[in-house]
């Protein structure tokens, strides 16, 4: 672990939010990492796979939280975010509906569909998060902190 790291001056809650989403890329890798080996685990140990899924459930309301502060803080209209894939508020819909899925597939019957979904669909989702958050900076820098230039 680099216990120095490199100081950056903050000036303005914009700058730190940008700060904040060039940094979440990193996390949202561990993130999809961690989503696929949860349901690789809940296939081969469901007790052990369950309790990583608690811990991985955390983690995606906090980046959910995080994601969803933004947004309104700045009131972004993410229908207007987006590339040749989709917009920011396709990948926002996506990812809620799956977490709202989540619960109801915690039956024995349904644990190896929401491993499926652990390993392919979530990890998918955040895939594009990790391709729209680029813009999304970009857009905060252009409209709030270079905006005079």
């Amino acid at each position: 672990m680099n216990t120095q790291e490199n100081v950056i001056e903050i000036n303005t809650l914009e700058e730190f939010t940008t700060h904040c989403l060039g940094r979440s890329l990193e996390g949202l890798e561990e993130l999809r990492r961690d989503s696929i080996h949860c349901g690789d685990t809940l296939l081969l140990n469901q007790p052990k796979g369950l309790t990583q899924f608690a811990t991985l459930c955390e983690a995606l309301r906090d980046f959910y939280v995080f994601e969803g502060d933004i947004r309104t803080l700045f009131l972004l209209d993410t229908d207007l975010l987006g590339d040749r894939q989709g917009t920011l508020k396709e990948t926002e819909m996506l990812f809620e509906d799956l977490l709202n899925s989540m619960p109801a597939l915690l039956t024995d019957t349904e644990v190896p569909v929401l491993a499926e979904h652990l390993k392919t669909t979530l990890p998918g989702i955040i895939d594009r998060f990790q391709d729209l958050l680029p813009t999304l900076k970009n857009y905060i820098e252009d409209e709030y902190i270079n905006y005079e230039k």
